[in-house]
């Protein structure tokens, strides 16, 4: 039994009239005669009496109703997951971040995500530093990333979030830790604890950018993937490193302290970014909802 044929069946036997089943039905009573007549050759059965003055249910016909409803609603149910789908309004979503240094945009964005798109799954992935998070969404492996990149190629769109300051955090015991800002030059000589760098990866360019113009390439004696490591690293006087304010608030370490940098230093954007072709339909409408976390709606 097709759609179409449960529909017409379900028309006629509500209204027991080949007429008036016809016109709901937007056709002729001599297809609707045929649909019908085909469902009873198909079975060899009479689903409905006949005569000239009316039209009635056979005990058959009427064992069919609900069948023929219950066809008719998952077939609803499909089109309506469809629709559900192409629009965004169901799938899932894959996101990618850095860590805890953007703790509270997470959040935001998160709960706007499940305001908005209730019937969306959404798979936060943690961890992952701006290369990674950046290599990830052009191989498709996440939908969307939040991080900090100085360069984003052509392929990929990227919606502005915030911006933030850099600092530099010293051990507590360091000859500058009492120094209300701190100049690249007088950390000519220190050793340097650094991010992985990497394809646009913002704070790792400019700590080479920014003791390049001071005039030295940092010695950087160790590379780690997460900021709290990289503190607690600092604290024990294995070096310094340049940092982000978000972390200064958000990662505390006993014995570190941050300083703002004396020198000419831009500020970093946090930037929310995804594929320009991205063939989920999900994304559209979670970058619509990043725009109403972070305060862009007009």
């Amino acid at each position: 039994m097709e759609i179409s044929q449960a529909q017409a069946f379900l028309v006629l036997a509500e209204e027991l009239h080949f007429g008036r089943a016809a016109q709901r039905l937007n056709m002729t009573q001599p297809p609707l005669s045929r649909i019908i007549r085909g469902l009873e050759k198909q079975w060899g059965v009479e689903l409905f009496t006949r005569s000239t003055r009316n039209v009635k249910l056979t005990p058959v016909g009427a064992a069919l109703i609900e069948p023929a409803r219950a066809l008719v609603a998952a077939s609803d149910d499909v089109n309506t997951a469809m629709a559900d789908a192409k629009a965004g309004r169901t799938g899932k979503l894959t996101m990618g971040f850095t860590g805890g240094s953007f703790q509270r945009g997470i959040l935001a964005l998160t709960r706007q995500l499940r305001k908005d798109m209730p019937r969306v799954g959404v798979n936060l992935i943690s961890g992952r530093l701006s290369h990674v998070g950046l290599s990830q969404v052009i191989d498709g492996t996440l939908d969307i990333a939040i991080g900090r990149w100085n360069v984003i190629p052509d392929s990929i769109d990227h919606l502005d979030l915030e911006s933030e300051k850099m600092v530099i955090a010293l051990p507590d015991s360091h000859r500058l830790a009492r120094e209300k800002a701190v100049s690249f030059k007088d950390l000519e000589k220190e050793n340097w604890i650094a991010l992985p760098g990497g394809y646009g990866s913002a704070l790792h360019n400019q700590l080479m950018m920014l003791t390049g113009k001071a005039g030295y390439s940092p010695n950087i004696v160790q590379h780690v993937d997460n900021s709290w490591t990289i503190l607690v690293l600092v604290s024990a006087g294995a070096g310094v490193t340049l940092t982000l304010s978000s972390v200064a608030k958000s990662t505390r370490v006993e014995g570190v302290v941050f300083k703002p940098i004396a020198d000419p230093a831009p500020d970093l954007m946090v930037r929310l970014v995804w594929r320009r072709d991205s063939k989920n339909p999900v994304v559209a409408p979670a970058i619509e909802s990043a725009k109403t976390a972070f305060g862009m709606r007009d």
